[in-house]
């Protein structure tokens, strides 16, 4: 039995922190941006173009404040030190955290998903394997089309 419970949140009322600004990072963001969601991110390296360019340390030092607004933080540095640091202070403060260099340690996990009219549609690896949940959902989609997915619903639920 997993220890995972799939939930769908409403993006447009989370404040959502990324560290590490890097190419992981940014699509994040953009995930949560084109859902409504609050984006802020941080990273010291001021070639990202993150929000606050400075290290998560000096952030918490100086916007302790901001950070406890913060409702999910995906830890996305190339640092396991600062990673590490990163998700003490998620801990400390009872923060809801992704680390995208270890799945295994954070407390959630992203889904591929398909979504159309009627359904949406998650697929996971359970925080260890984005590439399975995307060939999951890829190999969902095929069959979706091949099926014609609303001429089986109907006849499926004219069954009843």
């Amino acid at each position: 039995m997993s220890n995972f419970v799939p939930v769908l949140l409403k993006a447009e009322q989370l404040n959502i922190l990324i560290v590490g600004y890097g190419r992981i990072g940014r699509r994040k963001a953009e995930k949560y941006l084109e859902a409504g969601a609050s984006v802020c991110s941080i990273d010291p390296d001021p070639n990202q173009n993150a929000d606050f360019v400075m290290t998560f340390e000096t952030y918490i030092k100086t916007h302790e404040a901001h950070f406890s607004e913060q409702h999910m933080v995906y830890i996305c540095t190339s640092s396991t030190e600062a990673n590490e640091t990163v998700m003490g202070s998620c801990q400390a403060a009872a923060k809801l955290y992704n680390r995208t260099d270890a799945g295994n340690l954070g407390q959630f996990s992203d889904m591929a998903y398909l979504e159309a009219e009627d359904y949406l549609i998650a697929t996971s690896g359970k925080a260890a394997s984005p590439h399975m949940a995307k060939f999951l959902r890829s190999s969902l989609k095929e069959w979706l089309c091949s099926l014609s997915f609303e001429a089986a619903y109907k006849e499926w639920r004219n069954r009843k």
